[in-house]
């Protein structure tokens, strides 16, 4: 069966770009994107529920509509919460189109329709929805069905206890305060250090702006909703400069320092493609974990679990051990970032990696959904990073391609290795001017560097 591999760049990202994209993704079997497209797209799952209302012949169809896994004819295709129908578009025999909700995606055989090319259903303004009359054996004209993007208001309160409500009307976003004052909001500056929030606004040509300070009651929420509302409808969200230190970095060090105890490596073996461990010192080799492996395998496991619940950046105080602050939470690590961003996606049965530059890279397996893989960055010294991402996606996709054909190998093992192979190649491009030059040497170096990484990877779920 053929390969598909997608690499999605976008700058922008909202709902209309979401839908075009997953014409794509729904059946890719590899998705790899940037950190800062998947945050974007991860951040979208406010804007994924439509509201259905205005209908007193079918009260049953009522309600939120979901986003759902399948497409139907390059649209997206949504389904009732706690019920068994379906919203889903068809090409009509003229030309047109319809929307449908029905029982089943696909059919003509439905309880309402409305004729409308519109990407969304919630774009379709200008026809009327017809709903099926059991009674007459008609379809029958509706001008009260409306169906809306449910997006929840979002209402902050500063120090001086007046309230600013942001709200998305036609894809715009304003924000209206106390004074009943109304603006457009073009883009949003934070700084969690102070927890101040800058608005920038324009009005007839003339840009504005708006600072106050977020008030002590729940602001971690209120922050985490207005960044979902601006990424929904693409209002610019952008945060100020702060000395915080992003909790991978904190698990990074904590795994450097448990792994540099041991001098045992694991290392695959291209005759059979399993793993064996290699002592760097004495050049002795085994089948089985050594001891020493393994009891650092529990430290490094005791440390990830006392950083496990801890979300977005961390603020560490000096003189000590307290990893765990959650003041700045905003839920956007990698264990909620990337299920969220395949589910937005459509995977079903694909692998998603997101590369994050000096940081490293995390693997999604749809078929392993409870854990993600951390593969750390190459240590190279940086010479040009110019289409080192590029590498890693094609290095991961062709490895991959390749391995998930080998019977003996299992398929977490042939993501590993897929994984270490593509930081190897990224590696090698940002240490190089330019192109690498493909010889002998630059093979076996690669090969090298990703074995050595095999023993540096580990899971966190």
């Amino acid at each position: 069966a053929p390969f598909l591999s997608v690499e999605p760049v976008i700058h922008d990202v909202t709902i209309a770009t979401l839908e075009t994209l997953r014409k794509h993704t729904a059946k890719a079997d590899f998705i790899c994107p940037d950190w800062d497209t998947a945050l974007k797209i991860s951040r979208l799952i406010q804007g994924t529920m439509l509201r259905v209302s205005g209908s007193a012949l079918h009260p049953k169809l009522m309600g939120r509509y979901e986003i759902y896994e399948t497409q139907s004819n390059f649209r997206n295709v949504y389904k009732l919460q706690d019920g068994k129908y379906f919203m889903y578009f068809l090409p009509g025999e003229s030309g047109a189109g319809r929307w449908y909700i029905g029982p089943t995606v696909g059919s003509t055989t439905a309880c309402m329709f409305l004729d409308s090319e519109a990407v969304s259903p919630e774009e379709c303004v200008d026809g009327v929805w017809r709903e099926y009359s059991a009674y007459t054996s008609q379809w029958l004209p509706n001008s009260n069905i409306t169906v809306d993007r449910l997006l929840k208001d979002v209402t902050i309160l500063d120090l001086k206890h007046e309230r600013r409500t942001f709200s998305v009307v036609r894809g715009r976003m304003l924000m209206q305060s106390g004074k009943n004052a109304v603006c457009n909001v073009s883009e949003i500056i934070y700084d969690d250090q102070q927890r101040k929030i800058r608005v920038v606004s324009r009005q007839e040509d003339a840009e504005n702006s708006d600072e106050f300070f977020l008030h002590k009651s729940k602001p971690v929420q209120k922050i985490k909703q207005l960044m979902r509302l601006c990424c929904t409808c693409g209002v610019p969200w952008r945060d100020e400069p702060s000395d915080r230190v992003p909790w991978e970095e904190v698990v990074d060090s904590i795994a450097g320092k448990v792994r540099a105890q041991t001098v045992w490596k694991a290392v695959v073996d291209d005759r059979t493609g399993k793993v064996y461990y290699w002592n760097t010192i004495t050049d002795e080799t085994v089948w089985s974990r050594p001891p020493e492996l393994l009891r650092v395998s529990r430290s490094l496991e005791t440390s990830i679990k006392s950083v496990r619940n801890m979300r977005g950046y961390i603020t560490p105080i000096e003189g000590s051990t307290n990893i765990t602050d959650e003041r700045y939470s905003l839920d956007e690590t990698p264990q909620s970032v990337l299920p969220r961003c395949a589910k937005l996606l459509g995977m079903k049965h694909g692998v998603l990696a997101v590369r994050k530059g000096s940081k490293g890279s995390y693997v999604w397996d749809s078929r392993d959904p409870g854990r993600i893989l951390v593969v750390p960055a190459l240590q190279v010294p940086v010479v040009d990073p110019t289409g080192a991402g590029n590498a890693y996606s094609a290095a991961f996709g062709v490895n991959l391609s390749r391995l998930l054909r080998r019977r003996r190998l299992s398929r977490s093992m042939a993501i590993m290795i897929s994984a270490c192979r593509a930081t190897a190649t990224g590696g090698a491009f940002v240490a190089s001017k330019g192109m690498p030059v493909v010889k002998k040497s630059t093979q076996e170096w690669l090969e090298r560097e990703a074995r050595s990484l095999l023993a540096r990877v580990f899971y966190i779920k």
